[in-house]
């Protein structure tokens, strides 16, 4: 199961554009660690509700994670610099691609 966090979190909600009381359920559920009861309660929605906003991100949340062994990083520097890793990442991510079609064309 993924972990979520708040940048996930907010990820996901900008790509589905929850309405304002979803996300503050999500939030609560998942960042604060409140029960399903006590949000179902509090918001006045059932608790069927709560566990399906819960299913949703999860959902969510599993198809942004990465393959095993992949990681995901941020940079930021000059545009040519930044333009000129790009271009030698795609030629890395294409010769990594190559090996492993190798790999698996191997008897």
């Amino acid at each position: 199961m993924a972990r979520i966090d708040l940048p996930l979190l907010e990820c996901i909600a900008e790509q589905r554009r929850f309405e304002s009381r979803t996300l503050e359920i999500a939030k609560r559920l998942f960042i604060h660690g409140e029960t399903p009861k006590r949000l179902s309660i509090e918001y006045g929605v059932n608790l069927q509700r709560v566990y399906a906003i819960r299913k949703e991100i999860l959902a969510a949340a599993q198809a942004w994670a990465l393959p095993p062994g992949w990681e995901e990083m941020t940079i930021a520097g000059p545009s040519e610099l930044i333009a000129q890793f790009k271009r030698q990442f795609a030629e890395a991510l294409a010769r990594h691609a190559a090996a492993l079609s190798g790999e698996r064309s191997t008897p």
